[in-house]
C-alpha cells in the first residue's frame, strides 16, 4: 500500500494539540515512533500503521484526543496494489 500525502507548509507542524489537527491530515500519534494516523470528522482518527502492522484502517480510539508528534500533511491518495 502507497499513501500520497501532500507536505504541510507551515513551520510549526510538531506537538500539535489533537484539536488542532485539520479533518483530513495524516500524523504521526504522540511520540516519533507513533503509529501513522489520519484525522476524521467529529473528532475521530483511524489509523494507517501502527508498530505491529496488523492494526490497519481500525478506528484510532485509543489515541483519539493524543496529540500530533508531527502533522506529515494532508491526505491526497492510497493506492492498494495486489500482490
Amino acid at each position: 500500500m502507497k499513501i500520497t500525502v501532500k507536505p504541510r507548509k507551515e513551520e510549526k507542524n510538531k506537538n500539535v494539540p489533537f484539536d488542532k489537527i485539520p479533518v483530513g491530515y495524516v500524523y504521526v500519534s504522540e511520540f516519533s515512533d507513533g503509529a501513522i494516523t489520519l484525522k476524521l470528522k467529529n473528532n475521530e482518527a483511524v489509523l494507517l500503521s501502527h508498530f505491529r502492522d496488523e492494526d490497519w484502517f481500525e478506528i484510532a480510539d485509543g489515541f483519539k484526543g493524543k496529540p500530533a508528534y508531527k502533522v506529515l500533511g494532508k491526505l491526497m491518495e492510497i493506492i492498494v496494489e495486489e500482490e
